[in-house]
């Protein structure tokens, strides 16, 4: 809830686990699903925000097959996403991907040394701090 003048609120909806991570191409893929949130009021704004750990820079964010237009402060990740929700039925589940890739750029490991950092194990956990913000007028 917003305690300043603005008459905008904001109820958080964090998307816990379970998070389902597979590699692919050099990518460490890290996908979820979730239905839209209710109570939705027209012109309310839904907003997908997530932090990623320190070793995994971004390489894309996908909401049921669509690329996110990503805006980025300080490792927060943020999008606009009603739009995209909308146009599945309300009962859909909603598939989150987020791609990543190792943020250390190192040139001296060979090509599947790289492979093998990226694929996680059959029982790996990627920690992510994922969540939908919606903001009410």
């Amino acid at each position: 809830m917003n305690t300043n003048s603005d008459p905008t609120s904001t109820h958080r909806i964090h998307l816990r686990g379970p998070w389902q991570a597979s590699s692919w191409n050099e990518r460490v893929v890290l996908s979820r699903r979730f239905h839209t949130p209710t109570g939705l009021e027209p012109g309310d704004r839904l907003q997908l925000g997530f932090q990623l750990p320190a070793e995994r820079s971004l390489a894309a964010t996908y909401l049921n097959g669509t690329q996110l237009a990503i805006s980025e402060s300080e490792n927060n990740f943020q999008a606009e996403v009603r739009g995209i929700l909308e146009q599945a039925s309300k009962t859909a589940l909603h598939q989150l991907e987020i791609h990543l890739t190792s943020s250390d750029n190192s040139d001296q490991q060979s090509d599947q040394e790289k492979a093998e950092r990226f694929r996680p194990s059959e029982h790996s956990t990627l920690l992510i701090d994922a969540w939908l913000d919606l903001f009410s007028n």
